[in-house]
């Protein structure tokens, strides 16, 4: 999806998978704008209490980015969080280290599992299920932002390990073409995986995932498979009489 580099093995990418909504396709809501419906999809992440932040220090950036190993930066990080999910799950600002960084950051119990070295980007909001989304370069939002034409937004899963790159698939195949410039970005995403999208032109977009089909069929026929069973079980359900076990004919 993006050439940021996430340092997950081979054997994490296999074993784990994202939130199943966001297995499915989704549609996109036009929203905000004059004769469009309100965009209702707000930001979960809650204010970062003192125990998400135990342990983030300084040093911790420091050797995250190379340490005595790495001889263009020093000691000298400061950091500014913008949001944690109920998990103890931190995304944030983080600049210094004598060679000019500045860029954000994912951090969850000791750890920093992720910094966009790479380029600038910006980490917008995390929900529950530790999914986490922004934009790559950038967006002309509250921290100004860069913006290249052809990057895509950020979406991702915070594990223990790093991150789960996630690439979204929609109803409209071109849609997925359309958020691509300028500045697209992922500014809230809520607990059942609804995502506000801002693009090109102010444009707002609710993208909601949308079972595909087969999902469906699949369920109708647990669901018919069920009302059988439940109705076959009444059929000969045994009947206790007088003591004694009989079977409703």
């Amino acid at each position: 999806m993006f050439a940021l580099s996430v340092g997950l093995s081979g054997i994490l990418g296999a074993t784990l998978l994202p939130p199943p909504e966001l297995l499915e396709p989704y549609t996109a809501t036009p929203c905000g704008q004059p004769g469009q419906v309100a965009c209702s999809i707000t930001p979960t992440g809650r204010t970062p209490t003192a125990g998400d932040l135990q342990g983030l220090s300084s040093t911790l950036f420091y050797n995250y980015f190379g340490g005595a190993s790495n001889p263009y930066i020093c000691d000298g990080f400061s950091w500014t969080p913008r949001a944690a999910n109920v998990n103890g799950y931190v995304i944030g600002h983080v600049t210094g280290g004598c060679d000019g960084y500045d860029t954000q950051f994912i951090y969850h119990a000791g750890q920093i599992l992720f910094s966009g070295v790479d380029a600038p980007f910006s980490l917008w909001d995390i929900n529950d299920q530790n999914v986490i989304v922004g934009s790559i370069f950038g967006t002309p939002g509250p921290d100004g932002g860069f913006g290249l034409v052809d990057d895509p937004p950020f979406i991702a899963v915070g594990t223990t390990s790093g991150l789960l790159n996630v690439s979204l698939a929609y109803i409209d195949p071109a849609f997925a073409t359309a958020v691509h410039g300028p500045w697209p970005t992922f500014t809230a995403i809520n607990n059942q995986d609804d995502i506000l999208l801002d693009g090109p032109g102010q444009q707002q977009y609710m993208l909601q995932p949308t079972p595909e089909p087969a999902s469906i069929i699949f369920l109708a026929t647990v669901l018919a498979g069920c009302g059988i069973l439940t109705r076959c079980r009444k059929e000969h359900r045994p009947l206790l009489r007088k003591g004694r076990i009989s079977t409703k004919v």
